[in-house]
């Protein structure tokens, strides 16, 4: 079977497009982008669609993006493709909104693919065409299956929950993917077989991209030892995975709808019912309800929802706080979940700064916003630095940091969080990394060993990542987060009393 009819028959299994719908195609000039657009162009007449092309310039690669900008417009001439060109200055746009500069880029390459879509739909309602308007205008981006392995394997590799790991959907809303079923030999061949140009992104090879690495050094180690079917394994299971996770999330949405009830403010079940249920589903119909509340999701945690069906178990009045301003609260028979009060009391010292909330129990801190927060009685000072953008020099740094520690100061390898930032007391499960053999030790015993009085041990401060402690305050951190010669983003946090000098 050809690449076109490959595709072809993977748009009519998937029911992308129809006829008489428009199309609207991410084209950046690159191999995946130029294969995709082409194929769309040689179906469009016998399916019955329009195409109309997109290419955002990110301000980031001088005139190798204008060469891209100019390679677009002159594909779409070839093939009397409508193409609408916007440049941005991705760069300054990450900065003010302390983004990293893929993710703000992607957001702005969504945002013209989706506002070009608004436009469409609008023209579409002035000349009279009223039929299945919104389904009639896709997105088509080029995605393939190699693109699905490397997401399957990075989400993988940090931790991801199942309905992270089943690799990239076909078909997502009105967003299509599809050259999703050619893996990236199959696009150069064709390109080749078709005599077709595309552009070289130069930023594909630099393996400070995480996604970069996975590409060039992981997979072809794992093709030439270990199994040379890898890719085509790793998207089988993704698929059985994905099946998988479609039944899981149809049991729980059935049980969310038979336990949980939902009240203007709050949302509450029996906590026995949440318990008695499998694991898996508990963690599932926990989330469910905490997106209803936050009426977000990016912030909540495997920990978090952890947290709270720990919750569950515990005596009645225990409360715990979440993002976006969320508590947890365990009432008699029930768990109920609420956004907190906008009228927070100073004794309550509970203030919620963009999606992090900070309680008298725990700051669930935003590495992405770096500022000061409070916790009690101490002032906390977040600082995000980029090791390259501030040429710092690693092994001076480190060189420094030994010889003058600071007891309020602390630097970490950001990269090496896999969570979402707490600044709390001690909790069962905590444990601390002791050295570089990756030796772990209970925080209880830590304690023991150091010998702090009991008294004090539920009052002593901590920086955890998970049940992992990044920092135990006025004694020590954790090996495992310390700043190595690879180290590319450093977190700083200093805490303090309110009116101690840092």
């Amino acid at each position: 079977m050809s690449e076109l009819e490959k595709v072809r028959s993977f748009i009519h299994e998937n029911h992308m497009v129809h006829k008489n719908d428009s199309v609207i195609v991410g084209l950046s000039g690159g191999a995946d982008s130029v294969c995709l657009i082409d194929i769309l162009h040689r179906l469009k007449d016998e399916i019955g669609f329009d195409l109309t092309a997109v290419h955002v310039n990110h301000g980031i690669r001088g005139e190798e993006a204008v060469r891209d900008m100019k390679f677009a417009q002159s594909v779409c001439r070839e093939r009397n493709i409508p193409c609408l060109c916007v440049s941005y200055d991705i760069p300054a746009f990450a900065k003010k909104n302390k983004l990293s500069e893929e993710e703000a880029g992607r957001m702005k390459r969504y945002e013209t693919f989706e506002q070009v879509r608004s436009d469409l739909i609008q023209r579409k309602k002035e000349v009279g065409d009223t039929d299945a308007v919104e389904g009639s205008v896709k997105i088509a981006v080029a995605h393939n299956s190699d693109d699905s392995v490397e997401t399957f394997l990075h989400n993988l590799c940090r931790g991801s929950s199942l309905s992270g790991i089943v690799g990239i959907k076909a078909v997502n809303g009105n967003l299509i993917r599809p050259i999703l079923c050619l893996a990236r030999e199959e696009i150069e061949k064709y390109l080749s077989d078709n005599q077709i140009h595309y552009m070289n992104d130069s930023t594909n090879f630099n393996l400070d991209y995480t996604r970069n690495r996975i590409r060039n050094k992981l997979i072809p180690f794992l093709r030439e030892n270990i199994n040379e079917k890898s890719k085509e394994h790793i998207m089988q299971t993704a698929k059985d995975i994905y099946e998988a996770d479609q039944y899981i999330d149809g049991q729980a949405q059935r049980l969310y709808q038979a336990i949980f009830m939902e009240e203007e403010h709050c949302i509450y079940a029996d906590k026995r019912e949440i318990l008695q249920a499998q694991s898996i589903l508990q963690k599932r119909i926990v989330r469910m309800a905490m997106i209803q509340i936050a009426g977000n999701k990016k912030d909540i945690t495997r920990r978090h929802i952890e947290d709270v069906i720990e919750l569950c178990s515990k005596q009645s009045g225990r409360m715990i706080t979440l993002p976006y301003g969320m508590i947890a609260k365990n009432e008699g028979s029930r768990l109920i979940l609420e956004k907190k009060s906008e009228k927070k009391t100073e004794k309550e010292m509970i203030r919620t700064v963009q999606g992090s909330t900070i309680g008298k129990e725990e700051i669930t801190i935003d590495l992405s916003l770096p500022g000061e927060y409070q916790y009690g009685k101490y002032r906390i000072s977040i600082a995000l630095i980029d090791v390259e953008k501030e040429k710092i020099n690693i092994k001076i740094l480190k060189n420094n940091l030994k010889n003058n520690e600071k007891i309020y100061t602390k630097w970490f390898d950001c990269d090496k969080i896999c969570n979402t930032v707490q600044i709390r007391t001690r909790k069962t499960g905590d444990y601390i990394t002791v050295n570089s053999d990756g030796g772990t030790k209970k925080l209880k015993s830590y304690y023991i060993n150091e010998k702090i009085p009991a008294s004090e041990r539920d009052s002593i401060v901590c920086v955890a990542d998970g049940h992992h402690i990044m920092w135990v305050t006025g004694y020590r951190i954790s090996e495992h987060y310390k700043i190595t010669d690879e180290t590319k983003k450093i977190i700083r946090i200093t805490i303090c009393e309110k009116d101690e000098p840092v």
